[in-house]
């Protein structure tokens, strides 16, 4: 299109440059041309310098170029970020905003040729945040009829793993510190799992912001910008990492001696996913009693889940469920309004039941 030899050299860039901007003119002498420039975020400074240059000559040309960007990325240098906002400037620019939750729950359904449900369209629209890359990916999840809507898509984990890859080791670790600790975390308490000061926990996920990895809520707060995000970095962490993340974080919790609901509700999580078989006893009593805490609040789901997972650490750990904590399973999934769950601990407690029904009938004779 340009008519430039690949293997001619140029004595400096400014040459090149106008050798460019030549061809763009012969080029568009015989009709209107549309140069489209994708991904500059990942491209390099040369290319970004070119842009900048043409910014002016492509004014008397039949000649318009459409460049795409995304405005954080990890791979962005700040020459290259400076060199970005130059071109913004003598252009016009388009930003393209999140998806709002009805164009969420519409582009879902266009990707599976189906409805979607509300409560499946609320749970894309926590995890994307809205983006149309994400929420196509998680759509097609459900179409190869995955357990739900909850599950990390392949591609979405090698987008974020790219963006990871770029980033600083210590970046990366206090992500992952970040990961354990839940959606939102202070920049102190991730301090104190990995033995640093808040400054420096600040200091390294300083290029994380820049990518847009986490928000900056408020001074050393940090929030995964979208759930995804979080998951990708969480499950990126070593197997034995997670257990070992979560025991310091139970640990340090527990140390602040706080009464607050909250502090009991994440201890009991952090202890759930730590147990390994030698403190399975403890993340269970915990839990319990955070379960009782969270009934008397009307904090059902949360009930729920802390009594699911440690029904699911009890089996792990080889122990059979009785009829009746099966059927409490059941009744904190109905006041969570989670009918799916519901019926499903119904069949199994009947199942239970019958099962020991059975057996002493069997004992009888």
């Amino acid at each position: 299109m340009l008519g430039i030899d690949p293997t001619q050299s140029f004595p400096n860039a400014f040459e090149l440059w106008e050798q460019v901007a030549q061809g763009l003119a012969h080029s568009s002498s015989s009709g209107p041309l549309l140069w489209v420039v994708e991904d500059l975020h990942a491209t390099d400074e040369q290319t970004l310098e070119l842009l900048n240059f043409l910014g002016q000559p492509v004014r008397g040309l039949r000649v318009s170029l459409l460049l795409s960007a995304r405005p954080r990325d990890a791979r962005l240098s700040e020459r290259a970020s400076r060199l970005l906002s130059r071109i913004e400037r003598d252009g016009h620019s388009l930003t393209l905003r999140p998806l709002p939750p009805a164009q969420i729950k519409q582009l879902a359904e266009r990707v599976l040729g189906a409805g979607v449900s509300n409560a499946t369209a609320q749970r894309l629209t926590q995890r994307t945040s809205g983006n149309p890359l994400f929420v196509i990916e998680c759509a097609r999840v459900l179409d190869k009829r995955a357990a739900n809507a909850g599950d990390l898509p392949v591609t979405v984990r090698d987008v974020i793993a790219e963006q990871l890859a770029s980033l600083p080791l210590t970046t990366r670790v206090a992500l992952g510190v970040g990961a354990v600790l839940g959606q939102d975390f202070s920049a102190g308490l991730a301090a104190k799992l990995c033995d640093s000061l808040p400054a420096r926990v600040i200091d390294d996920l300083a290029p994380a912001v820049r990518a847009g990895l986490v928000v900056e809520l408020e001074p050393a707060h940090f929030v995964f910008h979208h759930a995804l995000a979080r998951e990708a970095v969480y499950h990126g962490l070593g197997a034995a990492q997670r257990p070992d993340l979560h025991a310091r974080a139970e640990r340090v919790l527990a140390a602040t001696q706080s009464g607050d609901a909250r502090v009991l509700f994440e201890r009991a999580e952090h202890a759930l996913a730590a147990a390994t078989g030698q403190n399975d006893a403890h993340a269970v009593a915990l839990a319990e009693r955070a379960i009782a805490v969270a009934e008397a609040s009307s904090t059902f789901d949360r009930a729920f889940f802390l009594a699911r997972r440690a029904h699911e650490l009890c089996i792990a750990s080889g122990q059979l469920a009785t009829t009746e904590q099966l059927l409490r399973l059941a009744r904190l999934a109905h006041s969570a309004g989670l009918s799916g769950e519901m019926t499903r601990f119904c069949e199994a407690a009947s199942d239970t039941a019958r099962v020991a029904r059975d057996a002493l009938g069997d004992a009888q004779v």
